[in-house]
């Protein structure tokens, strides 16, 4: 395997940093954009503010002069939530310069490297929101403008040994997704309500599909948005019936019984949590499936993701 050397934004939490542990971990030289400092980082992590593009512009050009880059991820990115009839504009702005405008800034001081070399990965995160979710309005625009991006990229430099694809991310385990939707939250269970599989995804399992972008075996893949999202993508296709009260209320309780098993995680270690949460992830406790399945014997949709086997 060849060492190569990858910058990455947003590196210092959530699935940025789980991806720069993988990388390290791999053998491959990491260098990460943030906010702050963080000594425990893989790597070497620059502390670039990209609410300042002048700025940004000057610290990553720097960056290039010190490393030869092979390949970037565009992980950096904002949510801020809003109704309809309720958008602040000025949020709108700020969510866009910073999905949208680091993601160009670092995409183009690294390219004149892999033009130079034919080679080179660029991977942008992006998100399931822009298959619709409601009071995303901003944060879905800037995700779906960077997926255009990933496409038309991805068609302009085809012919040069660089690839461009995205990986969206369902509702992961991350400081940013818990900012705005607390665990046990009426925003939790609408989200979990979407997700076939019944749970978070983790900050590892949305770095391995970007780690794969990033590898020799995806020299054929360009212009893709990977959804890694617990199969969010498709239940987004369901028919309205998805929405039902039940159903939702079914959603309310698995999302109740997910905080309580947390709960009781910090509470009491000597409880066998490999049999709780797997009694979850089938089910959910007992007295939860068992109200839950009487609530749901109408819903033409959830049954499918149910079971009491």
């Amino acid at each position: 395997m060849k060492t190569r050397t990858i910058l990455v934004t947003g590196a210092s939490r959530g699935i940025g940093r789980a991806l720069s542990d993988r990388l390290a971990n791999n053998g491959h030289v990491v260098v990460g954009v943030a906010r702050g400092r963080d000594p425990t980082f893989p790597g070497e992590l620059v502390p670039i503010d990209f609410g300042d593009d002048g700025a940004a512009a000057g610290a990553l050009q720097a960056l290039t002069k010190r490393y030869s880059f092979d390949g970037v991820v565009n992980n950096v990115g904002m949510a801020k939530l809003h109704r309809l009839g309720e958008i602040n504009l000025s949020d709108v702005e700020e969510m866009l310069r910073l999905n949208i405008h680091s993601a160009i800034l670092t995409t183009q001081s690294v390219l004149p490297s892999f033009m130079e070399s034919r080679w080179g990965r660029i991977v942008n995160v992006t998100s399931l929101v822009t298959t619709g979710t409601a009071l995303r309005s901003g944060y879905a625009a800037a995700k779906a403008a960077l997926n255009s991006l990933t496409r038309t990229w991805a068609m302009e430099l085809a012919e040069t040994g660089i690839t461009v694809n995205a990986v969206a991310p369902g509702p992961t385990e991350t400081e940013m997704f818990r900012r705005n939707t607390p665990a046990g939250s009426e925003a939790e269970a609408r989200f979990l309500s979407t997700i076939p599989m019944r749970r978070l995804g983790k900050p590892e399992e949305i770095a391995a599909a970007i780690a794969f972008f990033l590898s020799e075996e995806a020299s054929y893949i360009t212009g893709q948005v990977l959804f890694a999202d617990g199969g969010g993508s498709v239940g987004a296709l369901q028919s309205d019936s998805l929405w039902c009260e039940p159903h939702m209320e079914r959603a309310r309780l698995l999302s109740a019984a997910m905080a309580s098993r947390k709960s009781r995680e910090r509470q009491d270690t000597s409880v066998p949590l490999r049999r709780l949460r797997v009694a979850i992830a089938k089910k959910g406790p007992p007295e939860v499936h068992d109200k839950a399945a009487v609530l749901t014997k109408s819903c033409p949709v959830w049954p499918r993701f149910c079971s009491k086997t």
